[in-house]
């Protein structure tokens, strides 16, 4: 992931560079994908930047331009000058963000803003100081003194570029290490979620009953938190085996990921709809989605009564919402309810 300088040579105390620091991230999480890489580049670096930009990693990030022929042109003053903490900030917030569940934007714009003395003292831009806070708040990069003054203007030594993905993998290994994220991914890269409804358990294992779904359905409160921005304009489902958007977004968007995680990866398109009725109530059952196309609306089942269900929802004042309630009146005073259910 980091090679020396030459005679055997780390030279930790030297700046590290926007492309040596693009490389160290892009190998450390793309290093199998990069073998694979059957094209050749003229420079260095120029690969490692060209899956950086094909990630998402340079948004916002003025590296290099597309020529005429439709590839990328380098800037190689920037890309061998050293990079600053604020632009290491944007690498990595481009990266978590794709990657694990980020605080919610009013945590970091109220909380975290609030430790971090100079956040709005330079001339950081909003994604700037967004990206900040979030990799502040996560521990990734932490403040250069005992007020936790971020100082965003200096630069990095190769040293402390190798101390801050460390803390990256080992946020990103956390995240991905629940008990969640781990037996979804491993069904995902099994190539046999599918049958996860036919065998009658869970991604985990577990037989599919009530109290093993409300159990995993509580663990993805750590996925997707209370309060996290879940609009049209910023939450799609993106299809976990195709990286294709799928044009679900918002609140059906949250159904649909919030079911592949308790059923298997397809499971939604796999799944029974019945029209909601006053006698089908009684059989709604937690897991289960419920949409509401008067509204049009998409809730999860948390917990069922004689008498109401409790759900999370997205796009609900454009957040995630867990532990809403909605009474058996209020659903059977629509004329569109349909619910889908894996059991």
């Amino acid at each position: 992931i980091v090679s020396g300088m030459g005679n055997g040579n780390f030279k930790p105390d030297d700046y590290v560079t926007t492309a040596q620091f693009v490389s160290m991230l892009v190998r450390m999480f793309f290093g199998e994908e990069l073998a694979q890489d059957p094209a050749a580049y003229s420079i260095w670096y120029d690969q490692v930047l060209q899956w950086a930009k094909e990630n998402g990693l340079l948004y916002q990030l003025e590296i290099g331009t597309v020529n005429r022929k439709g590839s990328e042109k380098w800037n190689k003053t920037v890309a061998n000058g050293p990079i600053y903490r604020e632009e290491v900030a944007v690498l990595l917030y481009n990266y978590l963000k794709q990657n694990v569940a980020l605080p919610t934007e009013d945590t970091l714009r109220n909380e975290t803003a609030a430790k971090i003395p100079d956040l709005g003292n330079n001339d950081a831009t909003v994604l700037e100081q967004l990206a900040i806070a979030s990799v502040y708040e996560l521990g990734c990069l932490s403040g250069m003194d005992e007020k936790g003054t971020f100082r965003g203007e200096l630069l990095m030594t190769r040293a402390q570029a190798c101390a801050v993905l460390v803390r990256v993998q080992n946020v990103v290994e956390t995240y991905n290490g629940s008990a969640v994220g781990a037996a979804w991914v491993k069904q995902v890269e099994s190539g046999k979620i599918r049958e996860v409804l036919k065998e009658e358990t869970l991604p985990n294992g577990a037989e599919k009953t009530e109290s093993n779904v409300t159990s995993w359905l509580n663990e993805l409160r750590r996925v997707y938190p209370q309060g996290m921005s879940c609009t049209d304009e910023n939450f799609h489902y993106i299809d976990p085996k195709t990286g294709k958007d799928t044009g679900n977004s918002g609140c059906y968007a949250l159904a649909m990921y919030v079911f592949d995680h308790l059923f298997g990866y397809g499971a939604f398109y796999e799944a029974k709809p019945a029209k909601l009725t006053g006698n089908s109530f009684d059989s709604i059952q937690p897991g289960d989605h419920i949409r509401i196309g008067d509204l049009p609306h998409s809730v999860v089942v948390l917990e069922t009564g004689d008498d109401y269900v409790k759900v999370v929802e997205g796009n609900f004042n454009q957040q995630v919402y867990w532990d809403n309630v909605y009474t058996k009146a209020e659903l059977l005073g629509y004329k569109d309810v349909t619910v889908y259910s894996a059991y």
